[in-house]
């Protein structure tokens, strides 16, 4: 019988900057089941086979319609974490300048604000 492997599960996260870093963009999630009604960064799970920068790249044009380019992308962190349900996540931080407006593709489950004076 072949020993189970550790698994974890991979996510990526944006710190979307504007304006020479006085604003950062925030996402309140609606309508998705998961941690709806709370302010965050825009995040996603990496799909398999993908790699980090494109799963972010990816996850920010799904999710409120703005497209980064990867190779843009700077590293900022990386979080552990285990749930209360026992699964284990790691996450991976990446920060940008956020080119242009933000489209609203998803209206109907995500509002982007933006909050001035953070740094």
């Amino acid at each position: 019988m072949a020993k189970e492997r550790y698994k974890i599960i991979p996510e990526v996260y944006i710190i979307l900057i504007r304006n020479s870093g006085q604003e950062v963009l925030l996402q309140l999630r609606q309508g998705t089941g998961y941690n709806d009604g709370l302010w965050g960064l825009v995040a996603g799970h990496v799909e398999p086979g993908e790699f980090f920068v494109d799963a972010i790249a990816r996850e920010t044009q799904e999710e409120i319609g703005v497209t980064i380019n990867s190779e843009n992308l700077v590293f900022a962190h990386t979080l552990y974490r285990r749930m209360l349900d026992g699964a284990e996540r790691i996450g991976v931080f990446f920060a940008t300048d956020t080119p242009g407006r933000v489209s609203q593709l998803c209206a109907s489950r995500i509002n982007v604000v933006v909050l001035s004076g953070l740094i």
